[in-house]
C-alpha cells in the first residue's frame, strides 16, 4: 500500500494523471483507505487541473475497492466481507460504526477500572498516539485554511488534501470501536510529519527526537519479546 500511495503522490505531483489513477486504483485494491485518494483527485479538478474529459482519473480509486468488492462477492458471496469479518481477528473491532466520542469514553473507562498490566500499557499508548496525531492535523489544518471577511482562503491545496487524506486514514479505524493499531495506522497520515518537520525550534525537536527514541526502543523489546504491541 504504501508504495502505491509513494507511487501516486509522485505521479500526482508531476501532473501525469493517468499514471497517478493507476497507482490510485491499486492502493484502493489494497486497502479501504486508498478510497480516500479520491481527495486529491477533487481538489485537482476543482483547481481545473483535471478536465471533465479525464473524471476517469478521479473516479479510480473508486473502482478499484469496486474491484475488490466484485471478487469477495465472488468468493464469499459478501462483498463488505472485509468489514463483516473484523470481530473474527479478536481484536475487539464492532460490525457497526462506533464514533470517536464513544471509542475515547470506552478507553477512559479502562484507564479508570481495568487492571495495570501490559495491555493496560497498550491501551494508554493507544490512545496517547491517536490524539497526538489528531491535534497535530488540526494544528495543521489551521495553518492552511484561515477565515477573512467570511471567505474561506486556502494556502496550499495539494497540502489540504494530504491534511483530509490524513483526517481519513486516522479516523476511519476507529470506527471500529477501538485505537488497536492507531499508531502503525497513523504512519500514514503524513500530515503529521510533514508539520513536525516544519518545526524550526531545535530544542522542541530534539524533545521530539527523544520522545519516538524512547518509545521505539520500549516497544521494541515489548516485540521481541512476542508481545502484540499494536
Amino acid at each position: 500500500f504504501f508504495f502505491f500511495l509513494a507511487g501516486f503522490l509522485c505521479f500526482l505531483k508531476k501532473e501525469k494523471y493517468f499514471l497517478a489513477s493507476v497507482f490510485a486504483f491499486f492502493a484502493s485494491l489494497t486497502r479501504l483507505i486508498g478510497l480516500f485518494l479520491i481527495i486529491f483527485f477533487i481538489f485537482k479538478f476543482f483547481e481545473k487541473k483535471i478536465k471533465k474529459i479525464n473524471l476517469f482519473f478521479v473516479f479510480s480509486p473508486i473502482f478499484g475497492f469496486l474491484a475488490y468488492c466484485f471478487y469477495l462477492w465472488k468468493t464469499t458471496g459478501d462483498p463488505l466481507m472485509f468489514f463483516h469479518s473484523q470481530p473474527a481477528f479478536g481484536a475487539n473491532r464492532s460490525t457497526s460504526l462506533i464514533f470517536l466520542p464513544q471509542v475515547a469514553w470506552r478507553y477512559l473507562k479502562i484507564f479508570f477500572t481495568a487492571d495495570f498490566n501490559f495491555q493496560y500499557f497498550i491501551a494508554i499508548f493507544e490512545f496517547f498516539v491517536f490524539f497526538l496525531v489528531l491535534s497535530v492535523l488540526l494544528l495543521d489544518l489551521k495553518n492552511l485554511v484561515s477565515i477573512k471577511n467570511l471567505k474561506l482562503k486556502i494556502k496550499n491545496y495539494d497540502y489540504l488534501a494530504l491534511n483530509i487524506f490524513s483526517f481519513a486514514n486516522l479516523i476511519l479505524p476507529s470506527l471500529t470501536g477501538t485505537f488497536s493499531s492507531i499508531p502503525r495506522y497513523s504512519l500514514f497520515s503524513l500530515s503529521f510529519f510533514i508539520y513536525l518537520r516544519k518545526i524550526k525550534n531545535k530544542f522542541l525537536k530534539f524533545l521530539i527526537l527523544l520522545f519516538f527514541l524512547i518509545f521505539h526502543t520500549i516497544l521494541l523489546v515489548f516485540f521481541s519479546q512476542g508481545y502484540f504491541v499494536s
